[in-house]
């Protein structure tokens, strides 16, 4: 209380010490404040904001002043401002009065201390009050910028900016504008008040929410308060602009999207054409600058389908959309082509009539399609004539459709089969396990081979190989299966026979090598035992001759004679031992082979090494090993005539009830066309040879080249022969 006293008494003082300035500033309210704080107040001042002088004293002089002018009085303070302006009181009660507020500052023992006169603008502000229900009828915001402030707004302005009235006026006039549009305004504002530009401008602001809004403006220079003033009005046009924006962006889509569609799209008044999209080129050839006014008859290939396309869709005054398939037309260079049209009417007035047409080339969609047709008739030709069981199954197995030779063949009409299941019908009941697999089979892959027994209707059995494939729909979903069969019946029977014959030809082979060993054992016996013993004897006597006589002609003849008979017996000695080797049944194979290497190496000069691998164990029996001896004899005599080897070695081991010898030469090694099966048979056939005589015996024979050169020859004979069928 003592410090609002002397705030009192120092205003007081003020005004005694310096009346005339206080006239000078007399209206009807006076109030004193200093450093933001109210020193004094006159009676009528506090009358007029509903405080008293007392409760006013020592109180924020800005807290009296509306929000939006707080900014205005500090500034007009600061500056000692002293020119008249307007101002927004705060009466006790909440609400606003205008005041006209003139101001100066007074210095007081070295304090500077302000003066302010508010005299009630309630008369003008019945006048603003006409003015603000005028600018509120008009739809557009209205405001007016004073010494750069903003000191009148209107409803709708309010409105689209989201402002208060009390936070608005005394802001700066681009206070709403979006800051990058300040400049640009400024400037045509600037233009406007000069008569430089007559056409209103637009601008952005931002609302108290944050969001942009689209403003159409004007100012114009006005007296306001009798000073001058700068009046704008502003229509709020964001959404006519999104609306333009959404139909240019419209536009511009349906552009694209015609410029996008392959198909030309030609629009039309009264069958002349107003508009061609950029694909009218690639149809027709025409550029769609060039067709715009042209009649359309000349995009058809005679002026009767021009005549009677247009009376089709033009004649029926119900019809409003028409599609043809095919339209005969023609390119700019004259080519002909098929289009597919489809045209739909526009509402026009009944004198004009418009349309918009649009062309489908098909004309290589047509050609396909005939030569789809011509493929399905030769396809379909080709069904009806195979000697081959053709038939299609569904997803489940069941019977769609088959061919005329597997009608004859089954004994069934396809009306009687037809949606039942192949494999319940045609396959053996035996068979079942084997028959829901196939089934699966061909209806889940996409190919599948393999040979079923097939029952006809009068109950025969035929033996088919088939060979399916999946049937695909135009998505590439499985629609079905495709089998062909071939019927191998009577092959499969001649098949068997072959078999049953080739069997029986490897016994009567095997029998036949027995009886030529026994055949070559009883003439090598005869031979030895008679004709040797015989000749032996023969020589013996021819030397007791010898002895006996005397004369010397006699003695050189004999002498002959003996050599003769000798060299008879050393040559029937070694012909009995080529026929059937003695020690072949004597001592065995391995030391048969031994002395055959020993003989080659003697007769050919041949280093020929035999070795024998492994530990003992039972030789084969007589047969065998007359076999593997003579396969080993010509391969022997290959390599002599053939190889031009350095050197062979040949190798036995007995293991596992099998016996196995290779015959290796380092020579010039083996054509393989001779390995595989011989063209010329003067080559290669005692190979074939070996291989058969082998394989009726019950076991195998392998040759081919050795790495480096030569050849290395292995034949594998196994004393039993079911032990074949599990060797590698």
């Amino acid at each position: 209380m003592a410090e609002k006293e002397k705030l009192r008494k120092d205003g007081r003082n003020a005004g005694r010490r310096n009346p005339e300035q206080l006239s000078m500033v007399s209206f009807d309210g006076i109030l004193v404040h200093s450093d933001g704080k109210i020193i004094d107040a006159t009676q009528s001042f506090a009358k007029m904001t509903g405080y008293s002088p007392d409760e006013l004293a020592g109180t924020d002089v800005l807290s009296l002043v509306a929000p939006g002018l707080r900014d205005l009085i500090r500034d007009h303070t600061n500056s000692g401002y002293e020119g008249p302006y307007e101002v927004l009181i705060l009466h006790k009660d909440g609400s606003g009065h205008p005041f006209e507020v003139r101001s100066k500052n007074i210095t007081v023992d070295g304090r500077v201390i302000r003066v302010a006169s508010f005299r009630d603008m309630a008369e003008r502000s019945r006048a603003d009050d006409l003015y603000r229900t005028i600018s509120d009828k008009i739809q557009t915001g209205v405001y007016i910028v004073q010494d750069g402030r903003l000191c009148f707004v209107n409803s709708l302005l309010e409105e689209f900016t989201g402002y208060d009235r009390s936070e608005l006026l005394g802001k700066k006039g681009m206070f709403v504008v979006h800051p990058r549009d300040r400049k640009n305004l400024r400037d045509q504002a600037v233009r406007m008040l000069r008569g430089e530009r007559a056409s209103p401008y637009e601008f952005r602001v931002v609302t108290k929410s944050g969001d942009i809004r689209r403003v159409m403006g004007t100012v114009t220079p006005i007296l306001f308060n009798k000073r001058p003033a700068i009046m704008g009005s502003g229509m709020d046009v964001t959404e006519l602009r999104e609306a333009q924006e959404k139909l240019e962006n419209l536009e511009a889509l349906e552009s694209s999207i015609l410029d996008t569609i392959p198909h030309a799209v030609i629009g039309m008044e009264n069958r002349k054409i107003i508009f061609a999209n950029n694909a009218v080129h690639d149809v027709f050839g025409w550029e769609p600058q060039d067709l715009i006014g042209q009649s359309s008859k000349v995009l058809y290939r005679r002026y009767s389908d021009f005549r009677e396309t247009g009376n089709r869709f033009y004649g029926d005054t119900e019809l409003s959309k028409m599609h043809l398939d095919e339209v005969p037309c023609r390119r700019s260079d004259g080519q002909e082509i098929i289009c597919a049209l489809t045209a739909s009417k526009m509402a026009a007035p009944d004198n004009i009539r418009k349309a918009v047409v649009v062309f489908e080339d098909v004309t290589e969609r047509k050609k396909a399609e005939a030569a789809l047709v011509r493929e399905r008739d030769f396809a379909e030709s080709l069904i009806e004539t195979a000697q081959a069981l053709v038939l299609v199954l569904d997803t489940r197995g069941r019977i769609v459709r088959f061919n005329p030779y597997t009608e004859d063949l089954l004994g069934y009409t396809l009306d009687e089969v037809r949606g039942k299941e192949w494999a319940e019908i045609f396959t053996d009941e035996k068979d079942r396990l084997f028959r829901k697999d196939t089934a699966r089979a061909m209806i889940s892959e996409t190919r599948v081979e393999g040979t079923n027994t097939v029952i006809t209707r009068d109950g025969s059995r035929r033996i088919v190989n088939w060979n399916s494939k999946a049937l695909r729909g135009s998505h590439g979903e499985r629609v079905g299966t495709l089998a062909v069969g071939q019927d191998v019946t009577e092959a499969k029977e001649s098949e068997r026979k072959l078999s049953e014959n080739y069997r029986r030809m490897r016994l009567m082979s095997s029998e036949l090598a027995r009886t030529e060993e026994r055949e070559r054992q009883q003439l090598a016996t005869e031979l030895h035992d008679r004709i040797g013993q015989t000749m032996a004897v023969a020589k013996m006597k021819l030397e007791g001759l010898q002895k006996e006589t005397g004369s010397s002609k006699i003695t050189v003849s004999l002498e002959n004679i003996v050599a003769i008979v000798d060299q008879l017996i050393r040559d029937t000695r070694s012909l009995t031992f080529d026929l059937s080797p003695p020690i072949l049944y004597i001592l065995g194979l391995a030391a048969a082979l031994e002395w055959l290497a020993e003989q080659y190496q003697e007769k050919y000069g041949l280093p020929v090494t035999f070795k024998k691998k492994g530990k003992n164990s039972a030789a084969p029996d007589k047969d065998r090993a007359f076999v593997l001896f003579r396969c080993t004899q010509e391969l022997l005599m290959n390599v002599t005539k053939h190889a031009g080897a350095r050197s062979v070695q040949v190798s036995m081991r007995q293991y596992a009830g099998k016996t196995e010898i290779v015959v290796e030469d380092d020579g010039v090694g083996i054509d393989p066309s001779v390995i595989k099966a011989p063209k010329d048979w003067t080559k290669g056939f005692g190979l074939f040879s070996i291989r058969e005589r082998l394989s009726f015996m019950g076991g195998r024979f392998f040759i081919g080249p050795v790495p480096g050169g030569g050849t290395r020859a292995r034949m594998v004979i196994f004393d039993n022969p079911d032990d074949l069928e599990n060797s590698d």
